[in-house]
């Protein structure tokens, strides 16, 4: 059922959720809340629920998930790390863009420190701390950042992944809002840019 479920999710159909929820009632029963294979499914959910923007939700479900990985798990692991992701997206999501960017630095510090040769999960995690980095108003350094993760998403994936859309996206947001706030600097220009080459 678990198979069929994630399937249905990667296909983006909402019969997924309710099968996922009934796979994490089974592995729940038979396993306990917190083994590693019930934690995994929990995390397939959270995720699932922060893709839909429903992110009141999510962060219930991802706050209670990242508490339960960090002990049984570990803070250093993969699957901790990227909870860490998910709940920083739906923090920014519920427009709390300081915890969002706390969470989203730690991401992807202990992201680099785990696997630095990784650049593509690195780089996609740094997307959203970028993002968070935006919300703060903190162009400079979201500029680096995403900067960074751009040229890596497209060494690794091309410029045609979704990805890398993604964070192409993530530049011409970044370059929009630094132009409302620093009118006539230039930035509605490389806006502009970033913006054409995100359409597929």
């Amino acid at each position: 059922m678990t198979s069929l479920a994630e399937l249905l999710i990667d296909m983006k159909d909402k019969d997924g959720e309710p099968l996922l929820r009934r796979c994490i009632a089974g592995r729940t029963k038979v396993l306990g809340a917190d083994h590693p294979d019930t934690l995994r499914v929990r995390a397939r959910l959270a995720a699932w629920l922060v893709q839909q923007g429903d992110f009141q939700q999510a962060a219930d479900e991802l706050g209670e998930l990242l508490a339960a990985q960090r002990e049984r798990l570990g803070s250093n692991h993969g699957d901790t790390i990227e909870s860490m992701h998910y709940l920083s997206l739906a923090l920014l999501g519920l427009n709390r863009p300081a915890d969002a960017e706390a969470l989203a630095n730690e991401c992807v510090e202990r992201s680099q420190k785990l696997a630095p040769d990784a650049k593509t999960p690195n780089a996609m995690f740094k997307v959203g701390w970028g993002r968070s980095l935006v919300a703060l108003e903190r162009f400079t350094q979201a500029e680096t950042v995403l900067l960074e993760s751009h040229r890596d998403l497209t060494d690794g994936l091309g410029p045609d992944d979704p990805r890398t859309r993604e964070s192409t996206k993530a530049l011409a947001d970044l370059y929009s809002a630094w132009e409302q706030a620093e009118p006539d600097a230039g930035h509605d220009a490389q806006a502009a840019t970033w913006q054409a080459q995100s359409q597929p």
